[in-house]
């Protein structure tokens, strides 16, 4: 239960952060990123769910804490596609309905 209530309440947490990036005193704001447009948000709030939602396998799959045993290199190697494979969609999908990715270039 406790890992599920830390994941929804930091996933809110960088929702709201994300939301108020253009808001002077902010987190976000004071790191001078600028305001971030409906796409990034989602793409934010996607790749925090989808990194923690892999890496939490490390978390829960001993009885004790979880440096207690080494991770087989097959779990490492499927956990770190896994994340490369996040991040990819999170940097290249057309979050906000633009078909230029989230990166916001585009030619033309």
């Amino acid at each position: 239960i406790s890992c599920g209530a830390v994941s929804a309440l930091s996933s809110l947490l960088l929702l709201n952060l994300a939301l108020r990036a253009n808001t002077p005193g902010t987190l976000l704001w004071g790191a001078d990123i600028g305001p971030l447009t409906y796409g990034q948000v989602m793409a934010v709030t996607y790749l925090k769910v989808s990194l923690s939602g892999y890496l939490s396998v490390f978390a829960t799959r001993t009885v004790g804490p979880c440096f207690e045993r080494l991770p087989s290199l097959l779990l490492c190697a499927a956990v770190g596609a896994a994340c490369v494979g996040s991040t990819l969609v999170a940097t290249e999908w057309p979050f906000g309905g633009s078909s230029s990715g989230s990166s916001g270039s585009s030619s033309g």
